[in-house]
């Protein structure tokens, strides 16, 4: 499975290339991703860490796919129970890289140029070089971005070098930005193969034909780095890790979103074993937590622009009694939700507004607010409507109340990334 971008075919050709030589053939399954359906809307809107990858794992759940290939930094810092990183393959150059028709290097723009990023891992750093300069959301895939370049759209715009050399694209002006100025982001340059986890075969004979040992040591001290600042691919954050004689040297960087304050460190030690790496990572994040990271990423966080849900009020029905994982993940998109166990709860809850979406977890929750669904019925309020499952779709239709989403998998972050597209979607129509 792969995503449908120029770039995305080119890793999959390429890994399906490597396989190849060891006797392994594949076919391509394209996968549209969230991410690609909506270039228009700044990742950071779309509701989760995962909007490069989700659609792809859910190609390997349901058959249709045996492994997925990924950009490695895409994939979120922990799978999913029942995926496995199967191999990290040997790893282009990580580098992030200056592009401008018209300028020859970032130190040459004047002052108010215009420069385009996507990411806030870049964004802080670069302003963090020059405060100077204006900094704005760049969407699209590599060529897209270019041709917003050559028409004059950004000054310039940066840009993974890896992807750039791999569809032999550049500007007029493409320079290198070297680590220890901008960190790169976890796992850049290198490329993952994902599979099930009961796949232990299979796994097995992907990593013997693909994985690069030094790459994958890298990858692992920089992903447990990730890990234990419980970022993703949205967080200000960088890591870059080089495996060389027996010893891996581990440099990153935890940055303030306005670039105003970097935190960074470097650690280098002999490692012989993943575990070595593992641990190497998340010794420095533990210890530029401490050094005034915890507080950075707790304020990117904070300052963190409106979800795309703000500004609606969901109903979550409840049949437990312990904290509900499902009512944080939406109001960290901006949604405000009323958890209620019964009808009047629920009522309560409202103050008689009645909800823009309804969220049924399962057909127990669907049970538990049944009064309430029919005083709604009653007075003609249609919510939109958005179910976990196949019984608690059958439970809400049941109640008059028939899902307009199902979640593409039964988790928290599909159920999200689910009911945030139908927002998005319906808020357009």
């Amino acid at each position: 499975a792969t995503r449908s971008s120029a770039l995305a075919l080119w890793q999959a050709r390429h890994v399906g290339a490597v396989l190849a030589r060891a006797g392994i053939t594949s076919t391509l399954l394209h996968v549209i991703s969230t991410a690609d359906r909506l270039q228009d809307r700044a990742l950071a809107s779309l509701g989760t860490d995962s909007v490069f990858v989700k659609e792809l794992e859910a190609a390997l759940r349901d058959g249709r796919a045996d492994y997925a290939v990924h950009s490695c930094k895409d994939l979120p810092s922990t799978l999913p129970a029942d995926m496995q990183l199967a191999a990290v393959g040997e790893r282009a150059d990580p580098r992030d890289a200056f592009c401008s028709e018209r300028f020859a290097s970032f130190d040459a723009l004047p002052s108010g140029a215009r420069v385009g990023t996507s990411s806030p891992r870049r964004r802080a750093q670069l302003q963090a070089w020059r405060p100077d300069l204006v900094f704005a959301v760049i969407r699209g895939n590599v060529d897209t971005r270019l041709r917003k370049l050559r028409e004059g759209q950004f000054d310039a715009i940066v840009l993974a070098l890896a992807g750039l050399q791999r569809l032999g694209l550049r500007a007029a002006h493409t320079v290198p930005l070297a680590p220890d100025v901008v960190d790169p982001a976890v796992g850049q340059g290198a490329l993952a193969i994902e599979t099930r986890a009961a796949d232990r075969g299979l796994s097995e004979r992907l990593h013997a034909a693909f994985a690069d040992p030094a790459t994958e040591l890298a990858v692992n001290a920089e992903r447990a780095f990730l890990r234990t600042l419980r970022g993703g691919c949205q967080t200000p954050v960088g890591a870059h890790a080089t495996y060389a004689g027996g010893r891996l040297s581990l440099r990153a960087v935890i940055a303030a979103t306005d670039g105003s304050r970097l935190v960074r460190g470097e650690r280098d030690a002999a490692v012989e074993t993943l575990a070595d790496c593992e641990r190497m990572g998340t010794e420095l994040a533990q210890r530029l937590l401490a050094q005034g990271g915890e507080a950075l990423l707790e304020a990117a966080v904070e300052t963190r622009a409106p979800g795309p849900l703000a500004g609606r009020v969901f109903l979550l029905p409840r049949t437990q009694q312990r904290p509900s994982r499902i009512a944080p993940a939406f109001e960290r998109a901006g949604a405000h939700v009323v958890q209620a166990h019964d009808a009047a709860g629920a009522a309560a809850g409202l103050a008689r507004r009645p909800p823009d979406v309804l969220l049924f977890p399962s057909s127990g929750s669907v049970h538990a607010v049944a009064a309430y669904l029919a005083n709604l019925r009653a007075a003609g309020v249609r919510p939109l409507v958005a179910s976990m499952g196949p019984e608690s779709s059958a439970a809400a239709s049941e109640a008059g109340f028939a899902p307009d989403v199902v979640a593409t998998e039964a988790n928290v972050a599909a159920f999200v990334q689910s009911v945030t597209h139908l927002v998005i979607e319906r808020s357009r129509a």
